[in-house]
This record gives structure tokens, sequence and C-alpha cells, in this order.
């Protein structure tokens, strides 16, 4: 009877045995997908961060890079001024004073004048050699 007893507790270590073993096969089977979406859900965190910092980064950069040769000119526009300060103030006060001697009677068109250009107009064409007056430097014939 003892050696049957014996016997059977045996068999059923074995048998716990191997239930512990299929819990902890299907506790690992059922844990690698969930760890494999986590990993997947941390790599498409991580890209979507990247892309949230890298947008403006890039936007700035641009901007940045689109603006420099508008800066360059700007800068060169501005000491174009700085040199030509003294015809540059001759030609405020020449159109002032033209503007003095002779008003502007509303007209905008120098079809309502009489066929005759605006006085500014006048005056541009009197004091700038050519080309517009923001990109030719102004040339004063006095």
């Amino acid at each position: 009877l003892e050696e049957g007893q014996g016997g059977l507790r045996a068999d059923m270590q074995q048998l716990r045995e191997d239930m512990n073993r299929q819990n902890e096969l299907l506790r690992t089977n059922m844990t690698e997908p969930f760890a494999r979406q986590f990993h997947l859900t941390l790599a498409l965190l991580a890209a979507l961060s990247a892309l949230v910092t890298a947008i403006p980064g890039f936007v700035l950069w641009d901007r940045r890079t689109m603006l420099r040769p508008f800066e360059r000119s700007i800068r060169s526009l501005e000491e174009d001024i700085g040199s030509h300060r003294r015809r540059l103030d001759a030609l405020v006060e020449a159109l002032r004073a033209l503007g003095q001697h002779k008003p502007r009677s509303g007209a905008r068109s120098g079809a309502r004048s009489g066929g005759r250009p605006p006085p500014v107009s006048l005056a541009l064409n009197l004091f700038f050699k050519c080309g517009p007056p923001l990109i030719a430097a102004p040339v004063i014939w006095c």
C-alpha cells in the first residue's frame, strides 16, 4: 500500500511539474505579444517626438536660409543709403520744394492732369539715373 502511495505521489509530483511548466509557457506566450506591443508603441512615440522636435528645427533653419539673401541686400542698401546720405537729403529737399512750388490738384494720373506726369515722377526722372529707386543708387544732377 505504501509503495502504491509512493508511486502515486511521484506521479502527482511529475504532474505538478508539468502543470507548472505549462503555466510558465502560457505566461511567456501571453506576455510576449504585450512586450512587442509595448516596444512598438515606444518606438512610435520616439519617432513622433523626433518629428515634433525636428520639424520646427527644420522650419527655423529654412527660414534663416531663405532670409539671408534678403538680409544681405538690405545691408547693402543701408550701406548705400549711408554713403549717399547727402544726396538723399538733397533729393528730399528738392521734392519738398517741388511740392511747395506745384501743389497737387488731386489728380493721380497724367491723363487727368492734362497729360503731364505727377510732380513726384517728374522729380524722380530728374534725380535718378535709371532703374527703380530701391535698386539703383540715386544719382543727383545738381
